[in-house]
């Protein structure tokens, strides 16, 4: 069997760019502003990535399947990491910013 006929239509079934970008995007953007007014939500916001790198496609974990994926024009392959790594950043500059802001409220006590 000839397999260059199947492989090409292993994305049928797998989500689309659309739903990752909406579902990682949607948890950066509660992570972010969520880690921004308190930094104990990284707790909660940290292991994310990991949970979707685990529990994700499986198809990218198999090395004959995963060489056709990246072939594809706009490949899911890329969109996933990159979602996956807006994913991990996002609450991390939250918590930064978040924490920088509060420092800059704090009264300057200099010489009066």
């Amino acid at each position: 069997m000839d397999l260059s006929i199947v492989l090409p239509d292993v994305l049928v079934k797998d989500p689309s760019i659309a739903w990752i970008w909406a579902t990682h995007g949607t948890l950066a953007v509660l992570g972010f502003w969520l880690c921004r007014m308190s930094r104990w939500w990284l707790v909660v916001f940290l292991p994310l990535p990991a949970i979707a790198v685990l529990f994700g496609d499986r198809d990218l974990w198999d090395r004959i399947v995963d060489s056709t994926i990246l072939q594809e024009p706009s490949s899911l392959y890329i969109h996933w990491h990159v979602a996956i790594a807006v994913l991990l950043v996002a609450p991390l500059l939250g918590s930064a910013v978040g924490r920088r802001s509060r420092w800059r409220t704090v009264p300057y006590e200099g010489n009066e």
